[in-house]
Parts: structure tokens; sequence; C-alpha cells
């Protein structure tokens, strides 16, 4: 790859090296290409990771409604019609914990899953892939493997997260629609009790 032919060919300029014009081309389009799906694959985990977070935080949130209804529930307008609604705050309060403990426990068991998917690619491209280099020549293999394999792990990072995407968000609503039931069930009783 060079800069400088790229330059002059984005420019309009004369090439530098013309016997070699069209190999720098086509490895400059193939890194261009490269770091184009790079930008995709990075936009997908943060797109993904920003619906996780978002997730805690209406679980934080929700927590600290627990909480706010348990303070509630202690102040003079509603102790006399609340003597059970502190025990179902916490029984709320310890839901949510163990959502959030499964929610995270089975992002693990993910990550576990696509690092053992990960491992096995990268025997399986030892075994298919690099013992074969020896067959290619020495500039053959600076010129094309590293592209190979990049584009490679890329493509099997990318069948990972095709994978785990829908399963996980899959996990956070319905685990977004338990916590909104559960929260609606104690606020319906703790009006309830109040009028």
């Amino acid at each position: 790859m060079s800069a400088l032919d790229e330059f002059c060919r984005m420019q309009s300029l004369p090439r530098p090296n013309l016997s070699l014009a069209s190999k720098l081309e086509n490895y400059f389009d193939d890194f261009h290409n490269y770091l184009k799906q790079s930008v995709i694959l990075n936009r997908d985990v943060i797109q993904l990771e920003r619906a996780c977070n978002q997730t805690l935080q209406v679980i934080e949130k929700f927590d600290f409604n627990i909480n706010l209804v348990s303070q509630l529930t202690q102040t003079d307008q509603l102790s006399t019609t609340s003597n059970n609604i502190p025990n179902r705050t916490s029984e709320l309060h310890q839901k949510v914990e163990q959502l959030q403990h499964q929610i995270k426990s089975e992002i693990t068991q993910l990550r576990q899953q696509a690092n053992y998917w990960i491992v096995e690619f990268m025997q399986r491209m030892q075994t298919e892939t690099i013992t074969q280099l020896d067959k290619s020549s020495l500039d053959e293999i600076r010129c094309h493997f590293p592209f190979f394999l990049t584009e490679k792990l890329r493509q099997a990072v990318y069948e990972c997260m095709n994978i785990h995407q829908p399963i996980i968000i899959d996990k956070l609503q319905k685990l977004e629609t338990s916590i909104l039931s559960d929260l609606y069930n104690l606020t319906e009783i703790t009006l309830t009790g109040a009028i």
C-alpha cells in the first residue's frame, strides 16, 4: 500500500510507480473497505453497549422508585393503610437485584460462547490457512495475508454479534417488561391503599 500513490491517484497526478499502480490501487481499496466495515462493526458494538447501559439505567431508576415508594409508605399519609407495602417493595427490590444478576450472568455466558467460537475459528485458521502459507511466495504473503486474516477475523466477530445481539435484546426487553409489570402492580397497591 502506498499513501503517495493513492494521493496521486485521487489528485489525478502522475503515479510514482506505474508498474504497481493497479496493485496499489486494489490494496488501498481493500484497506478503505476494511476501514468502512470496521466503523460499521464498531457502531453495532456501541449500539449494543448503549442498549445494555440503558436497560441498566432503567433498572436503577426502578430501584430508585421502589425505594421512593417504600419511603412514602413510612409517612403519616400512608402509614395506616400500608402494612404490607414494605414487604412488597422489598420483594420487588430483591427481584430487581436477582434479574440484574441473571442478565449479567447470561451476558457473561454469551461472551464465553463467543470467546470459544473465536478460539475455534483461530484453530481452524491455523490448520486450514496458516499451514498452507509455505505454498505462497513471501511477497504474496506480505501483500495479501494481513488483509485476509483481518477480514476473516472481522467476519467471525461480526457473525458472533449477529447471533448474540438479538438474544441480548430479547432478554433485556423481557427483563424490562417484567420490572415494569411489577412496579405497576406495586404502584396500584400503593395508590389503592392510600385511597
